[in-house]
Order: structure tokens, then C-alpha cells, then sequence
């Protein structure tokens, strides 16, 4: 099937004309083959048949020219056709085409609709071309305002000049001096937290501190990027492209070397050769890009990419179909991938130090449509026993409301997807890295309508990028509104951080000194292809492409944006780069840090898609390390100027990641950790939950895969314990049909071998974790008709090796929905994966149980301790509310309990 007959029902069903007509041989003139005809726009197809199937060619009629007088090569009047139903059409390329009709109307009927489109298309053209002449005559014009202007500026600048230069001098003679008090004053001050804070707040400047640990050889530092490359592929390693070392260098401008882990996330990709030429530009420094297209391994050390392995290496159809086939890879067609794939996916790169300690843990999708490559891509790193969940997404582009649900369905279905059945994303994992191209737009400050493109300009042109981001941007008027991304923070935009959208190919680079270089670089005006209309719109710039991060509560100081010291040239010139790989000066000086999240702006090949790439660095504490935590490290200033420790980029201490922690809270050994008095309150009104699923501990928090907890229930023991997937989970015992009535408790092939006792009351199995979980569900509904009014302890024995303070409890709640009202009917009443709860609203919250170790630790036994865990329930992502029916505020739904953990033995 060729190519073009993939459009042969479009072309049926919008054709302006149709019919049969025989049509002449190019070759042999007394070929005469009656043929459907169909004429759309500058294009007559032709078919044997009226099924689209039958699609045979085309001719291209655009600037045609119909002739109906006989020509000297045509047939005979014994070949049956009569030479009056005749036409031929000249073709631009000087192909003629000769036609019969039915009869001399139809002739002349096909004869004035070819040359009607014609007309319309020489008619477009027309109309674009006094498009541009009309904006260029604009500029013209403002170009000799300005230049009138200047001429008087000039003017008046001369007759100031002489009053500056004397004045420079002045000012100079003063800069001395202030320099050398500012030497003198450091010198004299001590590097205690306090007086370092004072002389900073002296200066003018307000310090972000960073915490003592970013500067311990504890510490990978990881960098994110994510770029839609809208069906273009820039960057090319075979024949005929730039040499390997010029493709390196550029890569390198955009990831460079000295960071543990590398995430790159791509929308509208079309092959691998951006994560080749990566691999080729990191592979020197010791980092090598880990499979996501295998099975997954202990670690990642057997299971990265080898020279040749890449799919871009074979033929095109090898290619797709191992893009199709990745589960890292989300596959589909759209604009600029008509007849091919293009696709929305994930690669992660892994230094050497840290293999050992790293695993892929889970990779999963998420497809918005059958057809497109719309949807979110996640794959989890274990490292050194902390969950790392990056993500990627391509969004709805227009409709506000649709990004909204996608957005939910990432962290419901993909959550669990990734985790476990019926948990969310940010519940399951410690953090979450979440890159791509979030299409929210410009929009006035009072949110809906969409900002005007020339006012965007315009506030780009005066330099106030920052307003236009922190007001104008739908995502944060979104995220204010805690109507998605709940939780999630974003690192503090670099000074060259831009709108990434809608940007011009081919664009130079980006100079903000330059009056008119917004226009330059941003398409507000663009015709949509033929196949949606052909309209010209407006397209206000946007920042499309964001990088965001989340962290369970207690772990959220252990991952943090990098902060880079802002290079005064940079701030003169954002179009430079700033290098991360030169050391700061041993002089200690107050210029301004900020966080390294940042746009790329410069030329080949990162201007070749209407996006700009977009990356941002942080850093990931690991381990504990006590030579590190001395009186001077906590009061280093480099922790405020973000400056780097005293060992070069790259350069790595392998010994510090490959030691576990070198203390805990509580000693290693069995535990009992009680849970009691559990409720959700609202304002002045408690209520006791409808159903409580419990998962301990989160998933991939645990990987020694040994036997390590079970539970106790109505004060008897249990026979429940988690074991690994190798375990026999061919267990014949019988399971209770009340205690399976849970619309979230399913049965699952690979289970974990989990036994449910038969009982109706009380605490039980659920049978649906599947990453060594101990999962227990418990029905109120069922308790309450046995006249209970509160909810059983549960008491779970912890025998891992893992020490109990670094675990952390999932729990999933449902309320009566009689009782708890959402506050956004827009948020539908199901669970993650899609079952009908319509009788009750579920909030998910994660306890962590390092806070009850500290109250044991500092308690007079030593080994003791109970705390009241409070946690505001989150539903699809956003804050659960119940709505006050007399004042109609909003109040916070709370999940209350008491937690306690003490020394267990058998």
C-alpha cells in the first residue's frame, strides 16, 4: 500500500468532486482506463474503484492549466471515446494528463472546479504574501520611529556624556573603597551561622540555605531534562552529520558531565538518537545508560546499554517496532507523524559508583488515547534504598479542564501501575521527579481567558520574564489553586528561563538586550496544517515544559535543588551558558545564587523543534556520613552561595555510597508497631472511616526479599507474612466472601502468599500487594453491624533488617460520601483503578515512622514511644474538603490515629 492511500477516506469523504472518467496512458496513448476521480484541494486522486482501498495515484493541480481542444496524439474516434468529453491538464512539471468524460457538461463541470481551487489556493497564497508585506511595512515603520528617537537619545546622551565621566571617576575612588572595607570586614567576622547571616542581610542579600549535608561525598547529584522535539530529529550520529566530537560537545552543553543520574524525557520523538549521542557524551565520565526495555535485574550494572544495542542502529521498521515494544516508550501519530511513529518516553543514565546500590525497580505507561502519543511515561530507581520515580508527560494542549483529569490519571492509574493496585503515585514513593510538556499557557492574572500575545511580548522585551511567570502562568495559577500538582514544588526559574512555546525553527540565539528579539524567536501567528482547517491563529508564548519534584513528608529536605552561583556575565548575557564545571574562588564573595533550572536558548540543534529543552539539577541524600557533620560543615557559607565542596565535578568517593548508614534511631531487631484510635475529622465533626487499606512497607522500600512482617488482629496472632515472589503461593486455604466483598480486593496470580484467616470482623488480608507489602484491609461497614463503634488495633511485627525508623506506612481511606462533600465536582468519586465507588469518597496519606522512633529513642526506656499521627487526606492527587452546609467554607479532612512502636518478642 502506498504511502498516500492512508488518506484515501479522507479524501472520499471531503472531496469537492467526484466521478468516474477515463483516463489516457502516459505511455501508451490508446490506454484507456476508466478510473473514479476525487478533488480536494490542489489534488485530484484517482481510484479503480469507489472503496478507498483502491487508491492509485494522484496528480498535483495547483497552477494547472485545462485544456479541451484535441491534441494531435489522441485516440482515434474507433477507440470508442468521443473526442468532445476530452480535457487535458498541464501540470507545473509540464506532466499532461488526458481525461474523457461522461459527457461536454461534466467536462466543463471538472474543468472549472480544478481551476476553481486553483484560483483558491493562488488566492491564499496571495493573501499571505500582503500578510508579510503589511508586517514588514510595520516594522519598517517602527524602525524609523526608532531611529528617530535614537538620534535624539544620541543628542542628549552627549550633552550628559561629560557630566558621567565625571562622575565615573567619583564612583570609582568609592568602589575601592567599599571593596576594601568589604575585605577588611570579612576578614574579620567568624564564620558562625549568625554573624554570616548578618552580613549578608547587611548587603542586601537573603540567604537560601542548603542543607549541611549537600556538601558530604553522601550525596548523588542528579540532573533532569525534558525537551519536546516536535517530530524533528536534530541530533545525528551517522553519515553526513556533524563529527562525533562536535555532537558530543553540543550534548554536553545541555547535559554536563559530574552528575550520578541522568533522566531525559522526549515528546514528539521520532528515533534514539538523542539518547545515543548521550550515552556517547557520558560514557567518558563513567556513566552509562541502564535498559528499561528488559527484565529487571538485582542491579543495574548488567543491564545498561552496550555499543550496537541501541534500536536506532537497524532499518526504520526495526526501529519502530522496538519503540513500540519499550514500556518506557509511548507510542502514537499526530502533527509531523502522519504515516510514523513518534513517541513520548524516558531514559535513565546511571554512574558507576552508584550501580551497585541502584535498581530498576518498576517501568510503566500510560496512553491518554489509542492513537496518539499523549500520555505519561515512569520508571522507579532504587538507590541505596531510597525510591526515585521519574516521570515524564505530554498534556492536552487547549483544554484546561481534560489536563486536570490527565493529570489525576498519572497519579492514580499510573501510581499504580508502577506500585501498587489502588495507591497513588506520591503515596507509594519516597520521591518523584516529574519532567515534560505540561502545555499550560498564558493567561490574564484573574486565570481563563488566554493572555495576548503581544502583551506577552511586550513584558519579554521589558525583561519581566519573572512576572510573566509567577502571574501570568496557568500552572501556577493552578497549582495555587490546588486544583492539580499538590504537593509538588518547582525550583526557582534561571534568569534565562523563557517561555518555551511556541518558538520559530531555526531560531538564533537568544539575546534579551536586543529590543526586538521576542519577535524573532516566538511564532505568534500560525496556520494550522490543511487536514484541521488551514486557519491562521494566534499562539501565545507559554512555559509548556516544567520540571517539578515531591517528596514524602519526613524526606522532603533530602532532595533539593542544586543552587549555582549566578555568574555576573551570565546576568549580562543570558544567552551565555553557565559552566557548573569550574571551581568557585577560594574568596569568599555575597553574588546571588539560585537554583539550576534553566531553558536552553542557544542555537543548533536546540533550535530545530518550536519547544526549547528545559533541565533542572538536584541533589539526593543517601547516606548518613559523621565525619561530615563537625561545627564547621554546619556553618560552612558555602551553604548559602551554593558552592560546591572542595573536590572537583566527577570526582567521587565510591567508599561513602557503599556503606549503609552508620547509625539508626532505634537498634536493629523485631518490633511491634500498634496502630489505635483511628478516625477522620472535618472542622468540630469526627467519623469513623468506611474502609482502611493499609500497605507496610511502601513498595521497593524493602529488598533483602526475606519473610519480614506479619500482623496481629483482635489480639491473635496471624499466619500472615510477606514472602518473596519465589515463595509457594499455592496456599488451599479457603477465603471468606465477606472478607473478599471489597471493591478493591481482587485476586492475583502472582501473589505473595498471603493467607486470609476466616473471620468477618476486624483486620485481614487483601491479598493485592504484589513488591513484598504486608497489604491489609479493614470494612467498618461490615464491623458496624455487630454494634462496634471504633476500629481494631492493628499491631504489625517488624523482622526485616532494615531498621524500623527509615519505613514508612501507606494507608488509603474511605469516607462516606453522605458525609465528606468534594469541593470540585470535577473529581470523580473512584478509586486509582477505576472501579466504581460512588458510596464513598477515598483520600490516600503516607505515616512515617522515624517521628515514633525519636519519641522512643528519647524516652526513658529507650525503646518506647507513641506520637498522634495527623495527615490531611489527598484525593486524585488534590486536598480532600468537606464543604460546610450552613457557612459553605471549606474544611480539611484529616485522617487522626495513634502510633506505637516497642520491642517484640516471639
Amino acid at each position: 500500500m502506498n504511502d498516500f492511500t492512508k488518506l484515501a477516506p479522507m479524501v472520499l469523504r471531503f472531496a469537492v468532486k467526484k466521478g468516474y472518467m477515463v483516463k489516457q496512458g502516459t505511455v501508451n496513448k490508446y490506454s484507456m482506463k476508466r478510473r473514479y476521480f476525487a478533488l480536494l484541494g490542489c489534488m485530484l486522486f484517482y481510484f479503480e474503484s469507489e472503496e478507498p482501498e483502491s487508491c492509485i495515484g494522484f496528480v498535483f493541480t495547483e497552477c494547472c492549466v485545462c485544456d479541451n481542444s484535441q491534441s494531435s496524439d489522441s485516440p482515434k474516434k474507433e477507440s470508442g471515446y468521443d473526442e468532445s468529453f476530452m480535457f487535458t491538464i498541464c501540470t507545473v512539471s509540464g506532466k499532461r494528463v488526458t481525461l474523457f468524460a461522461i459527457s461536454s457538461e461534466e467536462r466543463d463541470s471538472w474543468i472549472a472546479a480544478i481551476e476553481s481551487n486553483t484560483c483558491m489556493a493562488l488566492s491564499q497564497r496571495t493573501e499571505d504574501l500582503d500578510f508579510i508585506s503589511s508586517q514588514t511595512s510595520q516594522r519598517l515603520e517602527l524602525a524609523e520611529s526608532d531611529l528617530t528617537r535614537a538620534i535624539l537619545a544620541r543628542e542628549t546622551l552627549q550633552r550628559e556624556m561629560d557630566s558621567i565621566i565625571r562622575e565615573n571617576m567619583m564612583l570609582q575612588n568609592r568602589i575601592d573603597i567599599l571593596e576594601k572595607n568589604l575585605k577588611e570586614t570579612t576578614s574579620r567576622l567568624d564564620s558562625s551561622e549568625s554573624e554570616r547571616r548578618l552580613l549578608l542581610s547587611a548587603s542586601g542579600v537573603v540567604p537560601k540555605v542548603l542543607p549541611s549535608w549537600s556538601l558530604s561525598n553522601s550525596v548523588a547529584r542528579i540532573w533532569v531534562g525534558s525537551w519536546n522535539m516536535g517530530a524533528s530529529d536534530p541530533v545525528s550520529l551517522g553519515s553526513g552529520s556533524p563529527s562525533l566530537a562536535s555532537t558530543i560537545s553540543r550534548v554536553q552543553s545541555f547535559a554536563p558531565p559530574g552528575y550520578d543520574i541522568y533522566c531525559v524525557g522526549v515528546q514528539e520523538c521520532i528515533s534514539e538518537t538523542l539518547f545515543d549521542a548521550l550515552d556517547s557524551a557520558l560514557a567518558p565520565s563513567g556513566v552509562r545508560r541502564i535498559r528499561l526495555d528488559s527484565q529487571f535485574g538485582s542491579d543495574v550494572a548488567r543491564y545498561y546499554f552496550k555499543e550496537g544495542d541501541g534500536a536506532a542502529a537497524g532499518s526504520s521498521s526495526a526501529l519502530q517496532e522496538a519503540i513500540s515494544s519499550d514500556p518506557s516508550k509511548l507510542c502514537g501519530r499526530g502533527d509531523g507523524s502522519l504515516l510514523s511513529l513518534k513517541y513520548t518516553g524516558v531514559a535513565l543514565y546511571v554512574h558507576e559508583r552508584l550501580m551497585p546500590v541502584t535498581r530498576v525497580v518498576a517501568v510503566s505507561r500510560r496512553p491518554f488515547s489509542p492513537i496518539h502519543s499523549k500520555g505519561g511515561v515512569g520508571a522507579v530507581l532504587s538507590v541505596a534504598g531510597r525510591t526515585v520515580a521519574f516521570l515524564t508527560c505530554h498534556l492536552e494542549a487547549h483544554k484546561n479542564d481534560i489536563r486536570r483529569e490527565q493529570y489525576r490519571e498519572i497519579v492514580g492509574c499510573l501510581g499504580s501501575q508502577l506500585g501498587e493496585d489502588g495507591f497513588h503515585l506520591c503515596e507509594q514513593f519516597h520521591h518523584v521527579i516529574w519532567c515534560g510538556d505540561m502545555n499550560y499557557r498564558l493567561v490574564e492574572e484573574s486565570g481563563g481567558a488566554s493572555l495576548p500575545s503581544t502583551t506577552a511580548l511586550r513584558l519579554l522585551e521589558e525583561r519581566q520574564n519573572r512576572k510573566l511567570f509567577e502571574t501570568h502562568d496557568q500552572l501556577n495559577q493552578e497549582k495555587r489553586a490546588q486544583e492539580v500538582f499538590y504537593g509538588f514544588r518547582e525550583p526557582e526559574p534561571f534568569p534565562n528561563f523563557f517561555p518555551t512555546y511556541k518558538k520559530i525553527e531555526r531560531r538564533p540565539p537568544v539575546d534579551p538586550y536586543d529590543s526586538g528579539w521576542a519577535r524573532a524567536t516566538y511564532r505568534v501567528k500560525y496556520k494550522e496544517p490543511f487536514y484541521k482547517g488551514g486557519m491562521v491563529k494566534e499562539r501565545t508564548p507559554g512555559f509548556c515544559d516544567r520540571i517539578l519534584y515531591h517528596s514524602i513528608t519526613d524526606l522532603a529536605e533530602n532532595l533539593v535543588p542544586e543552587r549555582v552561583r549566578l555568574d555576573l556575565s551570565l546576568e549580562q548575557n543570558t544567552a551565555q551558558s553557565l559552566s557548573l564545571n569550574k571551581k568557585h574562588e577560594s574568596e569568599r564573595t555575597l553574588s546571588h545564587v539560585v537554583d539550576n533550572y534553566q531553558s536552553v536558548n542557544g542555537g543548533d540543534p536546540w533550535n530545530m523543534s518550536d519547544h526549547s529543552p528545559v533541565f533542572a539539577t538536584f541533589l539526593l541524600r543517601l547516606f548518613e556520613d559523621e565525619t561530615n557533620h563537625t561545627d564547621n560543615d554546619k556553618t560552612d557559607s558555602r551553604n548559602e552561595y551554593g558552592k560546591e565542596s572542595d573536590r572537583s565535578v566527577g570526582e567521587h568517593n565510591n567508599s561513602s555510597l557503599l556503606t549503609p548508614y552508620s547509625t539508626s534511631i532505634l537498634p536493629r531487631g523485631v518490633y511491634r508497631i500498634v496502630l489505635t484510635d483511628i478516625k477522620v475529622v472535618w472542622g468540630s465533626m469526627e467519623e469513623l472511616p468506611c474502609t482502611v487499606d493499609l500497605l507496610f512497607p511502601l513498595p521497593f522500600e524493602v529488598t533483602n526479599g526475606e519473610n519480614f512482617a506479619d500482623y496481629i488482629s483482635n489480639g491473635r496472632h496471624s499466619s500472615q507474612s510477606v514472602r518473596t515472589p519465589s515463595a509457594d503461593s499455592s496456599g488451599s486455604d479457603d477465603l471468606d466472601d465477606n472478607v473478599m466483598s471489597s471493591p478493591d480486593s481482587k485476586s492475583r496470580a502472582h501473589n505473595l502468599g498471603s493467607r486470609v484467616r476466616r473471620t468477618i470482623l476486624g483486620w485481614h488480608s487483601s491479598e493485592t500487594a504484589t513488591h513484598t507489602c504486608l497489604a491489609l484491609h479493614y470494612n467498618n461497614t461490615v464491623a458496624a453491624l455487630s454494634g462496634k463503634r471504633d476500629i481494631d488495633p492493628i499491631e504489625i511485627i517488624w523482622r526485616g533488617s532494615t531498621p524500623v525508623d527509615r519505613l514508612h506506612l501507606a494507608l488509603r481511606v474511605g469516607v462516606d460520601s453522605a458525609v465528606i462533600i468534594h469541593s470540585r465536582p470535577s473529581v470523580r468519586a473512584s478509586n486509582a483503578s477505576g472501579a466504581d465507588m460512588s458510596d464513598r469518597m477515598i483520600g490516600h496519606c503516607t505515616l512515617d515512622l522515624s517521628r515514633v522512633c525519636k519519641t522512643a529513642a528519647a524516652s526513658d526506656s529507650g525503646v518506647r514511644g507513641s506520637v498522634s499521627m495527623a495527615r490531611q487526606l489527598i484525593k486524585d492527587g488534590v486536598p480532600m474538603y468537606n464543604i460546610d452546609v450552613v457557612s459553605m467554607q471549606r474544611e480539611v479532612v484529616t485522617f487522626y490515629c495513634s502510633m506505637e512502636i516497642m520491642p517484640h518478642s516471639d
